[in-house]
């Protein structure tokens, strides 16, 4: 699979309106550059792993805030309001993997019930 660029388009709610995948293959992948544009605030139903490539970016998630170096990543649960920008200066990129949850196991499998499904409804589990 490419990479595409990132381009989050939002509605009011701050919802991102791009469909990530298809439906019979719910991923996608991202390369951005944060020295072009910073990811705007926006919530998916997707869950979604960042990995910085270059640089360092500064990614919220609900309240918290964190800075990844290359090298680093971050999970963020499905549903959950979050950015990123870069931080300081030089060159900020990195690689994004946004997926549905019923890509690792069906909706009516005993995995997505005993695993994706306490994942999904836990405030524990945000990043």
């Amino acid at each position: 699979m490419a990479l595409s660029a990132c381009n989050t388009q939002t509605n009011e709610w701050g919802r991102e309106l791009i469909e990530h995948g298809t439906g019979l293959f719910p991923l996608a992948c991202y390369d951005d550059d944060l020295n072009a544009s910073d990811v705007p605030w926006h919530w998916h139903d997707e869950f979604e792993f960042i990995l910085v490539s270059q640089g360092q970016a500064v990614v919220s998630v609900e309240s918290s805030k964190f800075i990844l170096k290359k090298g680093e990543g971050i999970f963020i649960n499905a549903g959950l309001l979050h950015e990123a920008r870069i931080h300081g200066d030089g060159l900020c990129r990195f690689h994004s993997a946004v997926f549905h949850p019923r890509l690792i196991g069906s909706m009516d499998s005993i995995y997505w019930t005993k695993y994706i499904q306490p994942l999904l409804n836990s405030p524990a589990l945000q990043f």
